[in-house]
């Protein structure tokens, strides 16, 4: 028996199936083109710094680098080895498919540079090929640097279930050491505050 209040099922979030009526048919009307979305990627992963870090809260938007379109505002972080474009990328760190970075003072430079554009606002893509082995690995490293302390839960959840795809790329995430980064992060931060 369904409870309800003034004639409407209650406790239910599909009422049509728990009374047996049938769901309002939906229009037939053909919708029409979607705006194109600049840099779309494979989703967006938000950041929030919380107090110790001046309540900034950072935004990267990350998926396949051919997606990507350079604009005035925006930052882009190339994260694959094969196919770089000639123009439009503010930060290369050539990983092969599948694989690790090789050198990591360009992986610490690389997410230095990246935070610093995040903190000024700049319009962060990060991408590789499809935008999940390579970028999920990039974008757990920078949540890893903001405080997660399970980045690669964090970037599956919030960016994209697929992200980080080998288990070396996790072990190579557990094993980055970011303390310097974060004690970076943590001036920087203050520092723009009381520039605002």
């Amino acid at each position: 028996m369904t409870k309800s209040v003034n004639g409407k099922p209650v406790g239910s979030k599909s009422p049509a199936r728990s009374t047996g009526a049938k769901a309002p048919a939906k229009s037939r009307a053909k919708p029409g083109p979607k705006p194109k979305a600049v840099n779309a990627g494979n989703g967006t992963m938000a950041l929030d710094l919380g107090w110790l870090f001046a309540r900034r809260q950072l935004t990267v938007t990350g998926g396949p680098y051919d997606g990507y379109t350079p604009t005035k505002n925006s930052f882009g972080v190339c994260v694959r080895e094969e196919r770089v474009p000639p123009s439009g990328v503010d930060v290369h760190l050539p990983i092969r498919d599948f694989g690790l970075p090789a050198d990591h003072e360009a992986v610490r430079k690389a997410l230095h540079d990246t935070l610093e554009a995040l903190l000024l606002r700049k319009d962060v893509y990060v991408g590789c090929m499809g935008g999940f082995g390579r970028t999920g690995l990039f974008l757990a490293l920078l949540a890893k640097v903001a405080g997660v302390s399970r980045p690669i839960a964090y970037v599956r959840n919030r960016y994209c279930a697929h992200a980080v795809e080998t288990d070396a790329q996790g072990k190579y995430i557990a094993a980055f050491s970011v303390q310097s980064l974060r004690w970076w992060l943590f001036k920087r931060s203050w520092q723009l505050w009381w520039q605002d």
